[in-house]
């Protein structure tokens, strides 16, 4: 299958994920290592573009964090919510 990468931005206050990885497994890997590197909050999770393997692994993101924005294009949105 094919594998996204990810990538973890710490801020000041709070964190970023730039893509989230296309299985949950993965989302819980790209977890983990958030966990790894810092107790800040996961504030935003940033969706490229709508491959499945950018989008599909949000669910343990959004669930360790449902306050945290999901941000993407209007047209990735509407692609993932099959609009």
């Amino acid at each position: 299958p094919v594998v996204a990468n990810s990538v973890i931005v710490v801020g000041q206050d709070k964190a970023l994920v730039f893509d989230g990885g296309g299985f949950p497994s993965q989302g819980e890997q790209v977890l983990a290592k958030l966990r790894s590197v810092t107790d800040k909050p996961l504030a935003y999770i940033v969706i490229s573009h709508w491959h499945g393997d950018h989008n599909r692994g949000l669910g343990p993101l959004t669930s360790a964090f449902p306050d945290a924005a999901i941000v993407a294009t209007p047209f990735t949105r509407d692609a993932i919510l099959g609009a």
